[in-house]
């Protein structure tokens, strides 16, 4: 797809988010003005599903999780929202437990994610441990970066919904969670 294309998709895309703005629907007594929100759901149209649909490749970017009434974003397709989007992203460590006698780690990851100018667009959060079922079949000391990526993975893919307002699209990666739920036990 063309530059033009492209720019062409986006303008249209902005002038039709304008007719989606809020309102303010009350004001309160310390003149705060508090804004009716609609449904992320109801906000994105035709054109950011078209935009979409031009730059990521189903089962690919992007599938389908049986049980998931929206398809769910993986990597691959927040890393093309983001450059498109011309973000680019900040990884922080927000928490970090390494128990390495009991063959534990966790880590809690932020990334946040900035616009050309400088400005925060938005920020996710993941977190992975070694007690989750995809980590707990192996070696523990192979696992360790494994679980640090994934941590960071899934806080990209937070941060790119949020930032990309593409969450009325896509879903978390489902992947990730489809699982039944890990018991969480408390170390130290």
């Amino acid at each position: 797809m063309n530059i033009q294309k492209i720019n062409e998709l986006l303008e249209a895309q902005a002038s039709t988010a304008k007719t989606h703005q809020t309102q303010p629907a009350s004001s309160s007594a310390n003149s705060e003005t508090t804004f009716a929100r609609q449904p992320a759901s109801t906000v994105v149209d035709m054109t950011q599903q078209q935009l979409v649909s031009r730059l990521l490749q189903p089962d690919a970017d992007y599938g389908r999780i049986q049980g998931c009434r929206k398809p769910s974003l993986f990597k691959s397709g927040a890393e093309k929202l983001a450059a498109h989007y011309q973000l680019r992203s900040e990884v922080s460590v927000l928490h970090r437990t390494e128990d390495i006698p009991n063959q534990f780690v966790s880590y809690e990851i932020k990334v946040t994610l900035y616009n050309q100018a400088g400005a925060v667009v938005s920020e996710g959060l993941g977190a992975a441990n070694s007690k989750e079922r995809k980590f707990s079949r192996g070696d523990f000391y192979s696992s360790i970066n494994t679980v640090i990526k994934m941590a960071r993975k899934r806080a990209f893919i937070d941060a790119v919904l949020t930032g990309t307002a593409t969450s009325g699209i896509f879903t978390q990666d489902m992947e990730d969670i489809a699982s039944p739920p890990t018991e969480i036990h408390q170390v130290g």
